[in-house]
């Protein structure tokens, strides 16, 4: 233990001393700063990875035609509003954004004409696009007229409705416009064929139906 006299002395010898040159103070004032630095910058860094992950969001938008303002879409704007204010519409802004976002770049990559061709060249509905062709023509208009004809119809309707269901399902995607004339062209192809199919199917059900309902009535009748 220094004696009280030595302890004086040393204090004011190192009050009076200087610090070594690599050794750095700093007042509470600048770690504030410094702090609040290291906030602003972190944020700054949210910011940039935000704008990086919505920016393709924003391709391929196009601008829509200004429409004036009339008594449906005033209320529609007055619902829209008073929804954002409840709360109640909440993420349907970003699924729209979403949706825009994909049929912007399917219109953009041709995704209507790569749909149509794929549908045409089905391979089941494909047999009732080429006599809907035939028909147009007039090269006869074939329709099941026989047991085993419509029995053969039969058959290969499970197939048929594999194929005009997903016909359906590719045709109700709105990245067909613009309609081209020739993409008009194969829509109507399309959808007669379809028809044609239908009304096939029609009758040869009928065909089997009185098949079914005679053939009791003709072996009742035998010795």
């Amino acid at each position: 233990m220094l004696p009280r006299a030595d302890q004086i002395s040393l204090t004011t010898t190192m009050k009076n001393a200087k610090l070594p040159a690599h050794i750095k103070t700093s007042t509470p004032g600048e770690k504030d700063a410094a702090n609040k630095e290291a906030k602003r910058s972190r944020v700054d860094l949210s910011t940039s990875i935000l704008e990086q992950m919505t920016t393709p969001l924003h391709d391929f938008v196009h601008p829509r035609a200004t429409i004036p303002d009339t008594v449906e879409t005033s209320a529609a704007k007055n619902a829209e509003s008073n929804n954002l204010n409840t709360g109640t519409d909440s993420g349907q802004d970003t699924k729209n954004l979403f949706i825009q976002k994909n049929v912007s770049s399917l219109q953009a990559l041709k995704a209507g004409d790569v749909l149509i061709d794929m549908c045409l060249n089905l391979p089941h509905l494909n047999r009732y696009i080429h006599k809907y062709k035939d028909a147009v023509a007039k090269k006869g208009f074939s329709l099941p007229s026989s047991h085993s004809e419509a029995t053969l119809v039969r058959h290969s309707l499970q197939a048929l409705v594999n194929d005009t269901s997903l016909t359906w399902s590719a045709l109700s995607l709105p990245v067909l416009e613009p309609l081209t004339p020739d993409k008009l062209e194969k829509l109507c192809v399309l959808t007669m064929s379809c028809l044609y199919c239908a009304v096939s199917n029609a009758t040869a059900s009928s065909l089997l139906g009185i098949s079914s309902a005679v053939s009791p009535k003709c072996t009742g009748t035998n010795p």
